[in-house]
């Protein structure tokens, strides 16, 4: 019988696989341990996400992201999207040594520049570190409505395998927080290696190490 749901065992949600689409039971295992629980990605399993993922509502969860997660190839419905991986909530710790694989090549390959970004964090009194992030389509990450976030140990390696180069794949980019900060990690990108934007206060960066980028940017409104 498939795996559709998450296994529960004293507050702890060990992320199944399923029969259709892995961003399924990604979401049900969030949903299960949303309060306090620890969400577990075992080391060895692969996740192939379908769909885009809203994880909303955490509260004091601890996310063991050991595993690795496949971003679906191209597909003109995830066109102009704001995220693959959207997680928000309070007090998260985000940690593992897992890997989320763009899948970007699918992208570049047909010099798209549309691609959601891969992980977007709206996220108070938060750590996130230890994992990495290749082959993004289009920007790594993006931190939105957030204050007290530390982001960290983060490896990001975008590298095209032809010469279709990857555009617009910023590393970082922060708009609308405050307090954040961004440190001891190594970068291979494609644009900007920090991109901060409008209504953002208090980020510091340090011991970050940057190749291919464009840079450490500050994009004001104007």
């Amino acid at each position: 019988m498939p795996l559709e749901t998450s296994s529960v065992d004293a507050a702890t949600c060990v992320v199944a696989k399923s029969s259709s689409d892995d961003s399924i039971t990604i979401a049900k295992a969030f949903n299960d341990c949303k309060n306090g629980g620890t969400v577990s990605f075992p080391k060895g399993n692969t996740y192939y996400m379908k769909s885009v993922l809203k994880i909303e509502g955490l509260k004091g969860v601890t996310v063991n992201f050991n595993g690795q997660i496949v971003l679906p190839a191209f597909n003109k419905s995830f066109k102009g999207g704001n995220a693959y991986i959207s997680i928000k909530g309070d007090h998260i710790n985000f940690t593992g040594g897992g890997t989320i694989n763009g899948n970007g090549q699918t992208w570049w390959d047909i010099k798209d520049t549309t691609a959601p970004t891969v992980l977007r964090i709206g996220a108070t009194n938060s750590d996130f570190g230890n994992f990495n992030i290749l082959n993004s389509p289009r920007a790594h990450m993006g931190m939105t409505n957030s204050d007290n976030v530390v982001l960290h140990n983060v490896f990001l390696k975008t590298v095209s395998a032809n010469s279709n180069l990857p555009k617009n794949t910023d590393a970082l980019d922060i708009s609308s927080s405050k307090n954040i900060i961004f440190k001891d990690s190594n970068l291979f990108v494609g644009d900007d290696c920090t991109a901060i934007n409008g209504g953002v206060s208090n980020v510091t960066i340090s011991n970050v190490h940057c190749t291919g980028g464009h840079g450490f940017r500050y994009i004001p409104f104007l």
